[in-house]
């Protein structure tokens, strides 16, 4: 699957997702990602996640934290700076 555009707010949180990771070894929960983001609404959140999933950057399961960051299959950073 080849991935897809992200605009900067998906870009920020991956990165978001990504140093979380990096720190504590396990991936945030929504209500932690939530906070790192700077937003309140639950909703907003699981959104973010469901595109970034949709797009194939991410994997999830059933729990909390069961969140994955799909490696790349190349070196190009591509970012969708048109918002949506």
């Amino acid at each position: 699957m080849e991935r897809q555009l992200l605009s900067k707010r998906q870009t920020d949180a991956l990165a978001a997702i990504e140093r979380f990771i990096q720190q504590h070894g396990w991936p945030p929960s929504q209500r932690e990602l939530a906070a790192l983001l700077g937003l309140t609404s639950a909703s907003t959140v699981n959104g973010l996640l469901a595109v970034l999933e949709a797009k194939g950057w991410i994997e999830r399961g059933g729990g909390p934290r069961e969140l994955r960051i799909i490696p790349p299959q190349n070196a190009e950073g591509k970012v969708d700076d048109s918002g949506s």
